[in-house]
């Protein structure tokens, strides 16, 4: 086994598609019981849905990337450990002069996958010998455009993410 980075990427949009049951029991839904809209990408969508959720990448309001640190442990078996993020966004539109329904809706989502990095922190047991995922970082962005403020357009909300993941395994 490489680095479990594409794999730990793979479990996350999967899950947050169409949910999952966590090796410990707890059911946790896709992200559209949160919002119906919200569609789950691994690219740069190319749709315009009022509501985009993309895992593995940066959104256009942030500069930063992904990246894993290995680290050849000496003793025992030859293990790895590695850590790394994983960059993800939530980008929601909402109609309208307020800026409130878009924050709402992209706040909800961050908290759906909050939600399932929280019950499933290894992955599915992809993460091996005790390690584990967590959200580190959550940053909100708030925009609008010239038609917003004369009252009619759209109100955007984004929030950046960061998945940290640490994991150990023997290649």
């Amino acid at each position: 086994m490489g680095t479990s980075m594409g794999a730990a990427i793979d479990y996350v949009l999967a899950s947050l598609r169409s949910g999952v049951t966590t090796p410990d029991g707890v059911a946790v839904p896709p992200l559209t019981a949160v919002d119906p809209s919200a569609a789950v990408y691994d690219n740069t969508p190319a749709s315009t849905s009022e509501t985009q959720v993309v895992v593995g990448r940066t959104s256009p309001d942030s500069g930063a990337a992904g990246d894993v640190d290995w680290e050849y442990t000496t003793l025992g078996a030859a293990r790895i450990e590695e850590s790394y993020t994983i960059p993800g966004y939530i980008a929601v539109w909402r109609p309208g002069p307020d800026q409130k329904p878009a924050r709402d809706a992209a706040i909800a989502l961050t908290d759906g996958v909050v939600r399932l990095i929280h019950a499933d922190p290894t992955l599915g047991l992809l993460l091996q010998m005790g390690r584990i995922a967590r959200v580190a970082k959550v940053v909100l962005h708030q925009t609008q455009d010239d038609e917003d403020t004369a009252g009619g357009g759209y109100m955007y909300a984004c929030v950046d993410f960061e998945l940290a993941v640490q994991n150990t395994y023997i290649p």
